[in-house]
């Protein structure tokens, strides 16, 4: 699907004059049709040790890029439901923060939308939802642990939009 990503990045741009921020290419993202209406899935982490780099700073990919594309997903054409899942398996670090962000419209910042700090794993079928209910432009997830220790760390999410 990666051809309808590029043709509607493409459209949008042709037609509005907006430029958008190009989704990362190193968090895995795939999009596609059900039931007449548009779904996106996305994995930031999977099975990810964020205690191997600790810091004051967020990762945001499994690449631990800095930068204000890292880990962003175009959200805006998904207006209906969007849901992050978080499964701490097993932690070894201290707590392990993971943060949602998002853009509204042409803004260069990125805003808070929910912080949650992982204290112990969350357990076999126990994983923490976020329903975000922003209106936004791009969103992504950052991963902070507070020291050292070996994590694994999964987030996903899913992003559903009217038909086009």
């Amino acid at each position: 699907m990666v051809k309808k990503i590029l043709a509607g990045a493409f459209a949008c741009l042709l037609l509005s004059g907006i430029c958008l921020g190009a989704e990362d290419s190193n968090i895995t993202i795939t999009t596609d049709e059900h039931l007449n209406k548009m779904y996106k899935e996305v994995v930031w982490f999977s099975a990810y040790d964020v205690g191997g780099s600790t810091g004051t700073s967020y990762d945001y990919n499994e690449s631990q890029e800095a930068g204000d594309s890292a880990g962003l997903v175009e959200a805006r054409i998904y207006n209906l439901k969007k849901t992050i899942q978080i499964d701490v398996a097993t932690l070894g670090s201290t707590s392990v923060e993971v943060r949602v962000e998002g853009r509204a419209g042409s803004s260069a910042e990125w805003g808070e939308i929910v912080t949650v700090s992982f204290l112990a794993t969350t357990g076999a079928n126990n994983s923490h939802m976020i329903n975000v209910v922003e209106f936004l432009e791009e969103i992504r997830v950052g991963v902070k642990a507070t020291s050292a220790g070996t994590d694994v760390v999964t987030v996903s999410g899913i992003l559903l939009g009217d038909s086009r």
